[in-house]
C-alpha cells in the first residue's frame, strides 16, 4: 500500500487540474462528435444529389406488323424494317437523365440460335432520341451478326449442357451487345423524351432487346463513386478542420466585439495552476526586508557577483607590483552563489537634513565653476527671505 500513497494522496491542486482536463476533454469529444456527424450528414446529402444513377433499362418492344407499301412490295424484295418506340419522359417532368453528364447508349439482343438467324447476313440496328418537340437530338446506325460456330462446335456445346436443355433450366440462345452512342448528353432545356429503334431485318428473330443507359463518370464523380471510402474519409476530415476554424474564429470575433478578455494562453493558464503552489511558498510581510522572494534574489544575483568581483580586483590590484599584475583566480559557482545578497534595510533610513539656502547656493555655484560674489550671494539672500515672508 505504500507504493501507491503518493498516487492516492491528491491536493487541492490536482483535484482542479484534474476536473478541468475532465471538462474540456468531455467538452472536446462532445464537439468532435457533433461536427463529424455533421459532415457526415452533408457529405451524403452531398453524394445523392450529385451522384447520378449509375444505369438506366428500358424494354424494347419490336412491331413486326407494320404492312408492306406498294412501291416496296414492287420495287424490291428486301424485309421490312422493325420499328420500336420507346418512351423515356412522355410527360416531359419526370427526367431520368442528369443534365450535362455523359451516357453511353447501348443495346442488347437476345437471340436463338436458330437456322433462319443463322442464316441472315449482316443487320442494321439503328436508334433516335427525341425530345418533346419531336426534334433529333441524337441519331446513330450499327451494323450487327450472329456469332459464327461450326457444326461440331455447335454439337459439342449441345451435348455437354444435354440435361439443363432437357429440364428447360437453359435456352440455346446467344446475347449481341451493341453499342451505338458513347457519349450522349441530354440538355437541360429540351430533355429528350422519347427515342426510336429500327431493326433492319424483320426477319431477325428476337428473344428480347434491352436499351442500356450507363453513366460515364469523370473527374469528381469518378473519384466519390469508384473510391467512395478514401474520398468520404477527405471530405468529412476537411468539413471537421473546417468547423473547427469557423468555431475558432467566430468565438474570437465575438469575444473581440463584447469586450471581454481574451482567452489564457496554455503558458498563462500553467502559471495560474501553480499559482497558489507558489503564493504558499512566498514569505510573509512579518519575516522582515532581507527575506526576499526567489525571483529578487536571481535578479539580484549578478549585482552581487559583480560587487564581490570588483572588490577582490580592488584587493589584488592594491598588493601586486606596478610592472606586472598578477591575475586573481576566477571565484568558482558555488563561490558566486555563496555571496550574501546585502539590501539596504528600510530602518537604517534616516531623512536628509534640510540645507539652509545659502549654503545650497553656493554648493551649485561651485559645482559649474561660477565664483560666488558678495552682490550675488545678498542678492540670492534677499530672495530667500522674500520667499520665507511670502509663506
Amino acid at each position: 500500500m505504500y507504493l501507491f500513497n503518493k498516487f492516492t494522496r491528491w491536493s487541492a491542486a490536482d483535484a482542479q487540474r484534474v476536473k478541468y482536463w475532465t471538462v474540456r476533454l468531455v467538452a472536446g469529444s462532445a464537439a468532435l462528435t457533433v461536427a463529424t456527424a455533421f459532415a457526415l450528414a452533408s457529405y451524403g446529402a452531398f453524394y445523392y444529389f450529385f451522384i447520378p444513377r449509375l444505369s438506366h433499362q428500358l424494354p424494347v418492344y419490336l412491331d413486326y406488323s407494320a404492312p408492306m407499301t406498294t412501291t416496296m412490295a414492287t420495287t424490291s424484295a428486301a424485309p421490312l424494317t422493325a420499328v420500336a418506340y420507346v418512351p423515356i419522359s412522355p410527360d416531359g417532368s419526370s427526367r431520368i437523365f442528369t443534365s450535362a453528364q455523359g451516357y453511353r447508349v447501348s443495346l442488347h439482343l437476345t437471340l436463338p440460335t436458330s437456322p433462319t438467324n443463322r442464316a441472315q447476313d449482316n443487320f442494321m440496328v439503328g436508334v433516335e432520341l427525341l425530345d418533346a418537340q419531336n426534334a433529333t437530338a441524337y441519331a446513330a446506325r450499327r451494323p450487327g451478326l450472329l456469332p459464327y460456330r461450326s457444326t461440331a462446335t455447335r454439337l459439342g456445346r449441345t451435348i455437354l449442357r444435354a440435361l439443363p436443355l432437357a429440364l428447360g433450366w437453359i435456352r440455346e440462345t446467344e446475347s449481341l451487345r451493341l453499342v451505338l452512342l458513347e457519349d450522349m448528353r441530354d440538355d437541360g432545356a429540351w430533355p429528350i423524351t422519347h427515342m426510336y429503334v429500327t431493326l433492319s431485318n424483320r426477319r431477325i428473330q428476337t428473344y428480347s432487346i434491352v436499351a442500356h443507359f450507363d453513366v460515364q463518370y469523370t473527374g469528381l464523380r469518378y473519384y466519390m463513386y469508384y473510391w467512395s471510402v478514401p474520398t468520404a474519409a477527405f471530405f468529412v476530415c476537411l468539413s471537421v478542420v473546417w468547423q473547427a476554424f469557423a468555431a475558432l474564429v467566430s468565438w474570437r470575433v465575438l469575444d473581440t466585439y463584447a469586450g471581454n478578455l481574451p482567452l489564457p494562453s496554455p503558458r498563462a493558464s500553467s502559471q495560474s495552476r501553480h499559482l497558489p503552489l507558489e503564493a504558499s511558498r512566498a514569505p510573509s510581510p512579518a519575516s522582515g526586508p532581507m527575506s526576499s522572494s526567489p525571483s529578487l534574489s536571481r535578479r539580484r544575483r549578478p549585482q552581487a557577483i559583480q560587487r564581490s568581483r570588483s572588490r577582490r580586483n580592488a584587493s589584488n590590484g592594491s598588493g601586486s607590483s606596478i610592472g606586472r599584475r598578477t591575475p586573481s583566480p576566477r571565484p568558482t559557482q558555488f563561490e558566486e552563489l555563496a555571496e550574501p545578497v546585502r539590501s539596504p534595510s528600510p530602518l537604517s533610513k534616516t531623512d536628509p537634513e534640510p540645507l539652509d539656502p545659502v549654503e545650497a547656493t553656493q554648493s551649485i555655484l561651485t559645482e559649474t565653476q561660477v565664483v560666488p560674489t558678495e552682490s550675488n550671494v545678498a542678492t540670492l539672500s534677499a530672495e530667500d527671505s522674500e520667499d520665507q515672508v511670502s509663506l
